[in-house]
């Protein structure tokens, strides 16, 4: 009875349809479920339902290949399940259904591996499965794959992608994925398998080496690729990566990886439609890097590691101005993995893309206020000039072929650049990549001075107009070195553009820095070319010291005083005289009090000038501008104002007798300012107290009210 069933059976499958196919098949599949309502006798028995229905599983496969390999899906696990069987009659049929189904492969190239395809598919070792996959490799595919042929091989590549495989395995079956996909049948042949080999596929991502993250994603773009169209699951990948890649749960290990399958889903997606590409990471990717998710900040870089290599170069370029200002910026945060992505991202374009599309951004980046990004910035110009130069050691070629390479004068800014950075006052690391690129580029440091000259002086006046004290401060120790390397060429060029940046600028913070510059410049020159520029110098500081900015006169003053340390009495007799000028003039008496005080407070100079100044200011008839000009001179002189006051309180009481009542309240104001700032308050009371006792009547009037005028000025000293 049981042989009549089976021919009946096998007459009835030889002469069904697709259709007729698919409704037998689940109830075949369904003798090998153990239903735990049977009877004991029933399960006694039920490995001869399992033979039966093996035996009819392998008749289909000889009998109608080209229906059976679209549920091959759902047979060939169960075979495999049932090889494993203890019963040595199940196993049989099992072994025998694999055999004739392996038989219905029409590939050439994958049918002339069916023996080891077999052996692996019902030994399951890893050795077996390797033979498979190398075999695979080795062939170099001219046919379609057909659906038969995919159905037999990806439990072996299913397999070799778990994550207790060995990375050789996961690798070659990431290799064979790839080239299925591109060479399939019948699309819909890979529809059952899509979803477990994207899970497998995601974890390969995630775990073992770099260059198994890499075939794995690549593989993963190929199925996107060919594939997308016809299934849902790989139309929502980009979406599902994307999540993964800016989740704060996952290691930058399996950020990395996560970010090689997304630059390649993203590629394969859009490679048709490259608009629609460039949109997505100028509007979906780039805005991430506006959050405070680090971990996102992370995943999107690391994207922009990848996309560069995973799209052409011609076809990457026009992402090159909108992305890589915005990676750079990341630079600014200061987190270490941060800065180490960006700083791969940025290595790869220079690796793959035309230098002059880059150079812009990074020489932006060597401008940065932030240490970090100009210290990476440098190391990156760096590696722009080392690809230039090419892998040459004698600095001389190498610096000739920067020069055929570059412009004359962008080659010029890169060197000022480099140069500005050698001096930098905020960062140890910017000086010395700045230092470690100029010696490796530059044979000859004099020579190439003279020519960046005009490139690197429009800097230094750029970076002291800001209101940076550190950009400042590096200008005037830029300016500081060359003054001291090249002296007077130094001085032909900037001391103009001092004066001129001083005359015509309104920028106080323009001043600021030229007086920064200004104090640097003569600290480092020679006592000759100082006196060679003396009047310029003391033109320049003559302007700064009549600024109305009390910062910029203070600067002035350290100026004049390096001046004055530098040339004694010359650069007094080249300033004072102006000054003194000036104050009988209305348009500048108040610009010219400003730099008189100033140099008065410098107690070397004040010392000098004092005894000259003091009795012109006190010449009778005592006038409104000479004591508004005597007050603002005692305001900076309090240490030594007790020297002169055997001229000054003589003249100011006697003064005081004046019917004038202008004259009479700016004798008070200068007496109260004397009675303020005098620091040997000592000396004034006694000499103050000695005219109490005087034998005209107005002077121990005067030298009451000046003792009550002491009490009320110094009541809170």
């Amino acid at each position: 009875m049981r042989d009549a069933a089976s021919d009946c059976v096998r007459v009835i499958m030889s002469n069904l349809s697709n259709h007729g196919v698919k409704l037998v098949l689940p109830v075949i599949l369904n003798n090998f479920k153990l239903d735990a309502s049977e009877s004991k006798e029933e399960k006694k028995d039920e490995w001869r339902a399992k033979v039966a229905s093996l035996r009819i599983l392998g008749s289909v496969g000889s009998i109608s290949p080209k229906f059976v390999g679209q549920y091959l899906p759902k047979v060939i696990p169960v075979l495999i399940v049932q090889h494993e069987s203890t019963n040595k009659n199940v196993k049989d049929a099992a072994t025998e259904a694999l055999d004739s189904i392996v038989s219905t492969i029409q590939n050439p190239e994958i049918s002339s591996l069916s023996g080891k395809i077999l052996d692996a598919l019902v030994d399951g070792s890893g050795d077996k499965r390797l033979d498979v996959l190398e075999g695979l490799i080795e062939k170099n595919f001219v046919h379609a794959i057909d659906t038969p042929s995919i159905s037999i091989t990806m439990p072996i590549i299913s397999r070799s992608l778990r994550p207790s495989s060995p990375s050789t395995h996961k690798r070659l079956a990431c290799l064979i994925l790839a080239t299925f996909c591109e060479i399939l049948e019948d699309v819909n042949g890979m529809s059952g398998y899509i979803e477990e080999l994207l899970e497998l596929l995601i974890s390969v991502l995630m775990g073992g080496q770099s260059q198994v993250r890499s075939v794995a994603a690549k593989a993963m773009g190929a199925m996107v690729r060919h594939l997308s169209t016809k299934n849902s699951d790989l139309e929502g990948l980009l979406a599902s990566l994307q999540s993964k890649l800016i989740s704060n749960e996952i290691t930058s290990i399996e950020r990395s990886g996560i970010s090689s399958g997304f630059a390649q889903v993203l590629f394969s997606k859009y490679y048709q439609d490259v608009d629609s590409l460039y949109s997505h990471v100028t509007n979906i990717l780039l805005p991430v890097l506006n959050t405070n998710n680090m971990s996102a900040h992370e995943g999107v870089l690391w994207v922009f590691v990848y996309l560069p290599t995973t799209m052409s170069a011609n076809m990457y370029t026009p992402l090159i101005d909108p992305t890589v200002p915005s990676i750079l910026r990341e630079l600014d945060l200061d987190k270490q993995t941060l800065t180490e992505t960006v700083i791969r991202a940025l290595r790869v374009l220079i690796s793959t893309q035309e230098i002059g599309l880059i150079l812009p951004s990074i020489m932006d980046g060597c401008k940065s206020r932030c240490d970090n990004t100009r210290a990476h910035c440098i190391e990156l110009l760096g590696d722009l000039l080392y690809k230039l130069a090419g892998n040459i050691e004698v600095v001389e070629k190498a610096e000739a072929n920067i020069s055929s390479s570059l412009i004359s004068h962008t080659k010029k800014e890169v060197l000022s650049i480099l140069y500005f950075a050698r001096c930098d006052v905020a960062s140890a690391h910017v000086r010395n990549n700045a230092l470690n690129v100029w010696k490796n580029i530059v044979s000859n440091t004099p020579r190439t001075l003279r020519a960046i000259m005009p490139e690197l002086t429009t800097q230094i006046i750029t970076n002291l107009a800001t209101d940076d004290l550190d950009g400042q401060n590096t200008s005037g120790r830029c300016l500081a070195e060359l003054s001291s390397k090249l002296g007077d060429s130094i001085l032909k060029q900037v001391l103009p553009l001092f004066e001129n940046n001083l005359t015509k600028s309104s920028d106080i913070n323009m001043h600021r820095g030229v007086c920064i510059g200004l104090k640097d410049v003569i600290s480092n020159l020679s006592k000759d070319d100082i006196e060679t520029y003396l009047s310029k110098l003391v033109s320049i500081s003559r302007i700064a010291l009549c600024s109305e900015d009390k910062v910029v006169q203070k600067l002035a003053a350290g100026c004049f005083q390096s001046l004055y340390n530098q040339m004694g009495t010359k650069s007094l007799e080249s300033i004072v005289p102006n000054l003194l000028a000036q104050m009988s003039n209305p348009a500048t008496h108040d610009r010219a009090i400003n730099g008189l005080t100033q140099i008065l407070a410098i107690r070397s100079v004040s010392k000098e000038i004092l005894p000259y100044i003091i009795p012109r200011l006190l010449s009778r008839p005592l006038s409104v501008e000479n004591l508004e000009v005597l007050t603002s001179i005692m305001a900076v002189i309090g240490a030594s104002l007790h020297l002169y006051l055997y001229t000054l309180l003589p003249s100011l009481i006697e003064g005081m007798r004046t019917d004038d009542d202008r004259t009479l309240a700016a004798i008070e104001t200068s007496l109260r300012c004397l009675c303020k700032n005098v620091e040997n308050v000592t000396v004034l009371i006694g000499d103050i107290v000695g005219k109490c006792d005087h034998d005209d009547e107005f002077w121990r009037l005067k030298s009451v009210w000046m003792l009550g005028v002491l009490a009320e000025e110094r009541k809170f000293a």
